[in-house]
């Protein structure tokens, strides 16, 4: 049952691009089919084994049971880890569309305002739409000389 958590966590951490991915999720199945294969022999067999005794399994589950129960009471204790968005979020703030204008660059759109990404994507005569960095918006006609 390791695909459920997996597939539930890449769903959080990708978003609706996940449903995009086929090789993720491939890679996925085949990680879960490991997993199961691992604590299969490492772990189930382990436990049933009519040796094992009493006092060791408990000392198994009780040291399992510290190890999730200590984090978790350390972040609900520390209302969270306020620091760990700030780094995620200083990038994305300096690679966001208005800072990269700011730094002197351009954002090209057509006539419908899709994003011009090549010159190869200009057709001589057409409407371009220039926003600089005071968000003015000059509109112009292109004139390319190579295509006709």
């Amino acid at each position: 049952l390791w695909h459920y958590p997996l597939f539930s966590f890449a769903r959080h951490v990708y978003g609706s691009s996940f449903e995009e991915m086929p090789g993720a999720k491939i890679f996925i199945i085949l990680f879960s089919i490991l997993l199961s294969i691992f604590t299969f022999y490492f772990v189930e067999k382990k436990f049933r084994n009519p040796s094992l005794k009493f006092p060791i399994v408990s000392g198994i589950l009780v040291s399992i049971l510290i190890m999730i129960v200590v984090p978790n009471w350390l972040i609900i204790k520390n209302n969270g880890y306020e620091n760990r968005l700030n780094l995620s979020s200083g990038v994305l703030n300096a690679l966001s569309h208005e800072k990269v204008l700011k730094r002197g660059f351009a954002i090209i759109k057509d006539s419908n305002f899709s994003l011009i990404r090549s010159s190869k994507d200009v057709k001589n005569k057409q409407s371009l739409n220039i926003q600089f960095r005071d968000n003015d918006i000059l509109t112009v006609k292109a004139n390319l000389k190579n295509k006709e």
